[in-house]
């Protein structure tokens, strides 16, 4: 079995039906055109009620992988969302245009003579606690935890946790500010 490719339009009520196994809509969801979903064999994609995909965005599963979105959730246009384990983004989130999240990274440091598309990947769970803004063109990579009530900065690169009520910006991201 192949994974699937498609881009939300008019065949978007049946490719829901068809592989509701694969995605699973809790509620009413607001999915612009031309949202990309990538759904491979093994993998799911779960999306709570009041969400909102705005156009051009790229929401992905592969492998074995878990997306989890819940409720409330806004997602501007030309976001990016890949899990190959596990990716959730709690309630009431916010993601800003252009924003990266991904679990997975290619195994650039297997120090072998093959190249690197052929060296595997590393694959960390990515987890966003409820009511987090996440900034324009911010990347979110592999194994970071984002507590509650957090601020990303815009053009930020967040490669380690985040604790709760903390503002970060910059890359690396580094807080600037509690509240």
């Amino acid at each position: 079995m192949k994974k699937i490719i498609i881009k939300s339009g008019w065949l978007w009520r049946y490719f829901l039906i068809f592989f509701n196994k694969r995605i699973r809509l809790q509620g009413f969801v607001k999915i612009d055109r031309d949202v990309q979903w990538i759904v491979e064999p093994g993998s799911r994609i779960i999306i709570g009620k009041n969400v909102e995909i705005r156009r051009h965005s790229v929401i992905a599963a592969q492998g074995k992988g878990v997306l989890e979105i819940g409720d409330h959730v806004f997602i501007a246009h030309g976001v990016t969302i890949m899990a190959g384990q596990h990716v959730k983004i709690g309630q009431h989130t916010m993601i800003a245009e252009y924003v990266s999240i991904r679990d997975t990274d290619h195994n650039y440091q297997n120090h072998s003579e093959k190249p690197l598309d052929e060296r595997g990947a590393i694959s960390l769970p990515t987890l966003i606690a409820d009511n987090v803004w996440i900034g324009a063109k911010s990347t979110i990579n592999k194994g970071v935890n984002i507590q509650s009530n957090a601020v990303i900065g815009a053009n930020s690169v967040v490669t380690k946790d985040v604790p709760a009520r903390t503002v970060v910006v910059g890359a690396p991201a580094r807080p600037i500010k509690e509240y």
